[in-house]
């Protein structure tokens, strides 16, 4: 296989393409999956069924595969394919027994975080506990299929990762549309997710397997490779329980204060920031590999992270003015009035908090494949701890927009740190490039918000509408675009065959 630090630009590429499919498709499915879950459940059962599915992401899913991903990427493109298994081995050793201790932290604590923690309603706390306890099945497969994913990524198999996380996901959507319509609760929703995740683990493993035919198990405490994980793990976990740690502290809370319908009126706009955010960082997934080889490059290095920083903000900024400009009317025409009426703001504050978030994936992920994990858990505990100290201040005044606010400040000081790590890494910072490349954006951006409001304000509030105000927004925002140079003949050519795709 070519290495990637000689990969022609059509390869990267196909990377970024079979990156782009592990957002969009799930995302789609999504789209129409959730008015079906939302309408079976309803609003309390709903809430209750993301805030569980919040315990397996955000509480005790901490594991070594960036450390996968890093070294493997980076032993391959030396040549040194005998340190690969040494390496997925040591992460084995560690992940296994992290899973399982999780998972049953998970199991004995569920009626003390049901009844004294997030103090559901006495009426649902039994099949909230259940819920929690397949939570805790779900945690642990979750965990090992996040591990081969991670050997696929890092040997630059984004083609095989991208199928199987799809199929995972069609299965997973398309499973719980099914049997919500058919008028099944939410822990029948539950068992089947732990049921796609427990079988397509081992699938993952099979395939990760077959692509490393030489792998073979060592004890961990005469791996070589142990050490180097760990010290590239740490700051990545750090920073992973305190991320984590704010998304079950938000969540607990609002259940606590507000209750569980409060839940879901903020976690629908929360998980549309989200994919804004997933949205750039699948396409930007190829960056985390090739700056573990790129490393001692550091003009290629630059090329390759202005590009792609380039390109986030061009995308990121079409995406937030339409979603300020259509966001109340596209929860109302995808959910209903009265649910638009509760979110639409949450909406907005979350797009602005998750578009800076969005922007600085690139620098985060080349820090990260540079080894400055540490730099980024630094970060991280500053924007944590001013988030739920703005949190616990704000909600007594503003209710669960004084949360969203909270975390919009909070994660403002993420994106300053891709200043910081832009002069740290290369020595100063480009303000011609920000100010050039961010100001003809900007200007884009505004002259699409208007064509977009234009449009809204003569026709009525349907589908069709939304989508044409879309459109003719992205004709107004690629008009500009152009008229000002921002971008290269290569970057258009990026472009056109990602649009063509």
């Amino acid at each position: 296989m070519t290495s990637p630090s000689t990969q022609t630009g059509r390869s990267v590429l196909r990377s970024v393409l079979y990156g782009f499919s592990t957002w969009a498709f799930p995302l789609v499915l999504s789209f129409v999956v959730t008015p079906i879950i939302i309408g079976s459940l309803g609003t309390a059962d709903y809430g209750i069924y993301v805030l569980v599915l919040g315990f397996v992401g955000y509480s005790f899913n901490l594991n070594f595969v960036r450390a996968i991903t890093k070294y493997v990427a980076e032993y391959k493109a030396r040549g040194e394919d005998e340190k690969i298994s040494d390496v997925i081995s040591a992460s084995v050793g560690i992940n296994i027994p992290i899973g399982i201790a999780g998972a049953l932290i998970l199991v004995i604590s569920a009626g003390w975080l049901v009844r004294d923690v997030l103090l559901i309603p006495e009426a649902a706390r039994g099949k909230t506990v259940f819920a929690l306890y397949l939570a805790a099945g779900i945690l642990f497969c979750t965990m090992l299929g996040q591990m081969f994913n991670a050997v696929l990524q890092g040997l630059h198999r984004f083609d095989v990762f991208s199928r199987l996380f799809n199929i995972n996901n069609g299965l997973l959507l398309g499973g719980n549309a099914v049997l919500a319509y058919s008028g099944y609760g939410l822990n029948i929703l539950l068992a089947w997710n732990l049921l796609v995740l427990a079988s397509m683990s081992l699938v993952g493993g099979f395939v990760a397997r077959r692509l490393v035919p030489d792998f073979r198990l060592r004890v961990l405490g005469r791996n070589p490779e142990l050490r180097r994980i760990l010290a590239f793990s740490a700051g990545i976990i750090g920073y992973q329980l305190l991320s984590n740690g704010l998304v079950l502290f938000e969540r607990g809370w609002l259940m606590r204060n507000l209750g569980p319908e409060t839940v879901a009126y903020y976690v629908v706009p929360l998980t549309l920031g989200l994919q804004l955010h997933g949205f750039i960082a699948s396409l930007m997934m190829v960056v985390f590999p090739l700056t573990s080889e790129l490393s001692g490059d550091l003009p290629k290095l630059r090329k390759v992270y202005e590009k792609a920083t380039k390109l986030a903000l061009f995308l990121v900024l079409f995406i937030a003015a339409s979603l300020f400009v259509q966001g109340r009317s596209f929860l109302a025409l995808w959910l209903g009035r009265e649910f638009s009426n509760a979110s639409w703001l949450l909406l907005s504050i979350h797009t602005l908090t998750f578009s800076m978030v969005a922007i600085q994936v690139v620098t985060w992920q080349m820090n990260e494949g540079l080894g400055h994990t540490a730099y980024n858990f630094g970060v991280t505990a500053f924007s944590v701890l001013i988030s739920i100290v703005l949190m616990v201040v704000l909600t007594a005044g503003f209710g669960e927009t004084g949360v969203a606010l909270g975390r919009l400040v909070g994660y403002g000081t993420v994106f300053c740190s891709v200043f910081l790590i832009e002069r740290r890494v290369f020595g100063s910072i480009d303000f011609a490039y920000w100010f050039r490349t961010g100001g003809s954006l900007l200007a884009a951006a505004s002259a699409a918000a208007l064509a977009e409001y234009a449009v809204l304000s003569v026709f009525p509030q349907i589908w069709v509408a939304l989508i044409g105000s879309t459109l003719i927004g992205f004709l107004a925002y690629a008009g500009v675009t152009l008229l000002t140079g921002m971008l290269s003949e290569e970057e258009r050519t990026l472009l056109r065959g990602m649009a063509a795709r």
